[in-house]
């Protein structure tokens, strides 16, 4: 029950037949059948100091019914509270209901609190004016919410690892803690090599030459055709121009066509070779007796 009012006359106060001995605390809601009144300012052993919302220091969490805005009403010290921070884009109607939001952790949310009497615009939000819905110049009987609104703030929570993040693979989770080569861990393939045969048989491994290594030994060849030497630091020397083509290997030089062989004629067999011996021979003695005879051997 509502014996009495504060002692601070510029103040919207009333004290109540309920304190601390009742279970009253600070920072409880005080409502009535019809609509939110206002907190307990102070508790004492029998009694209670209650702050209207219609108070110039009360401030109460709501929301507008129609566009679910939320606001915050202030009080005047009059018979009208101020509903603030409405944006000026938000339609606000006259006539429009104000319930508790449950932002402020005083109130529950859902009460009913005023309804809008007059809406004007200010800069960047409304000016907005609201008549409670409890009769807070007439009170007799008020009721304090006690059960089910002061709950503590919730604790530190430590940040939890996103549910989407995979876990590592075993491979680099080894390749972190591992002193092996990684070409052992299997994160780096081995580098191909070659072989050659040496002079005594044995097999060597040759590393594949790169890209790299293409490039760096022509920018040798072409510094060697120059007369550059790298790395001696001489400023009197020019750098290699090595827009100049790579030096060509000397092409080997071309053998002098070699001459035709000529066809082989056929040896004589050596029968032959008697046989003609022979008619020589007759031809000659058949010669050397006409010569004697003096005589023509043919008549």
């Amino acid at each position: 029950s509502v014996i009495g009012m504060g002692m601070n006359p510029t103040a919207r106060e009333i004290i109540i037949d309920k304190g601390r001995n009742a279970g009253i605390k600070p920072g409880m809601a005080v409502v009535t059948a019809d609509g939110a009144v206002g907190k307990v300012q102070g508790a004492y052993g029998s009694s209670s100091l209650v702050l209207l919302i219609s108070d110039v220091d009360s401030g109460v969490g709501v929301l507008l019914k129609n566009s679910r805005a939320r606001g915050i009403v202030k009080g005047t010290g009059g018979s009208e509270c101020r509903l603030e921070y409405i944006d000026a884009e938000v339609e606000v109607a006259v006539g429009e209901a104000v319930y508790t939001s449950g932002e402020d952790r005083i109130f529950p949310k859902g009460l009913p609190v005023g309804e809008v009497t007059r809406v004007g615009a200010v800069s960047d939000y409304q000016e907005i004016h609201m008549r409670p819905f409890a009769a807070l110049n007439r009170l007799e009987e008020v009721l304090v919410v006690t059960v089910g609104v002061h709950q503590n703030l919730p604790g530190f929570m430590a940040p939890q690892p996103p549910e989407a993040m995979m876990p590592m693979p075993m491979a680099a989770s080894d390749a972190l803690s591992s002193t092996r080569p990684l070409e052992e861990i299997g994160l780096v393939e081995k580098t191909s090599q070659a072989t050659a045969t040496t002079e005594t048989g044995t097999d060597r491994l040759i590393p594949t030459q790169t890209e790299a290594d293409a490039l760096m030994e022509t920018y040798r060849e072409l510094g060697a055709a120059q007369q550059h030497r790298y790395g001696e630091g001489n400023l009197q020397t020019p750098p290699p121009d090595f827009n100049l083509l790579r030096p060509a290997a000397s092409a080997p030089t071309p053998s002098p066509a070699a001459a035709e062989p000529e066809t082989p004629t056929a040896a004589p067999t050596p029968v032959a070779t008697e046989a003609l011996a022979a008619s020589r021979t007759e031809g000659t003695s058949d010669n050397g007796a006409e010569d004697a005879n003096g005589a023509d051997p043919n008549p």
